[in-house]
């Protein structure tokens, strides 16, 4: 009896000192010299020269939402296989209120219509955002118009001398006489 009692708790001793002690390192032999001993700074210390790891794959769909978890925990990581929303497939993490995206290249969320002349795209944040690009020239234009008065002489007007119907305002232009220019030059 002492001694089924003696093993229970040498059993239980171990048990508890074998969990407190949770590092594992996992190789595959491929990295010449490599120790067997996990890093001391890593929970799981991967090993590998010729493979990768593999994350879970899941359908997110919006980055503001946990699902397919029941909630946003910070440091999960996932790679997402819908396109939906503001989010496409790519490794996603979640910074315990978000989704976020993850890519050395930002530019495969990026998407043009050349139809509409709008960029599309999903900012760091994860917020879908567009360009309109015929907005953006239209707001940024400036308009000249330029009237030719007789041979060699004409009339400009810029932005500040042209109404809001684009017609020129009566003594605001500026004339060019280009016969006059050369001659006195």
């Amino acid at each position: 009896m002492l001694r089924k009692l003696a093993s229970c708790i040498l059993f239980l001793v171990l048990a508890v000192v074998g969990s407190v002690y949770g590092q594992v390192k996992i190789g595959d032999g491929t990295v010449p010299g490599e120790s067997t001993t996990p890093n001391p700074n890593a929970v799981l210390d991967l090993s590998s020269m010729q493979r990768g790891v593999l994350f879970p794959r899941v359908e997110l769909t919006a980055v503001v939402n946990p699902a397919p978890l029941t909630e946003h925990v910070a440091g999960m990581m996932v790679y997402n296989t819908s396109t939906q929303n503001d989010v496409v497939p790519a490794i996603y993490y979640n910074d315990g209120a978000k989704w976020v995206f993850v890519g050395a290249v930002q530019g495969s969320n990026v998407s043009y219509d050349p139809t509409t002349y709008v960029i599309t795209y999903v900012d760091s944040g994860g917020n879908p955002q567009t360009i309109n690009l015929v907005q953006a020239i239209k707001g940024n234009e400036t308009k000249t118009l330029l009237i030719k008065e007789s041979e060699g002489r004409y009339v400009f007007y810029n932005e500040a001398s042209i109404d809001e119907t684009g017609n020129p305002i009566t003594g605001a232009g500026v004339a060019i006489d280009i016969p006059a220019s050369v001659i006195n030059q």
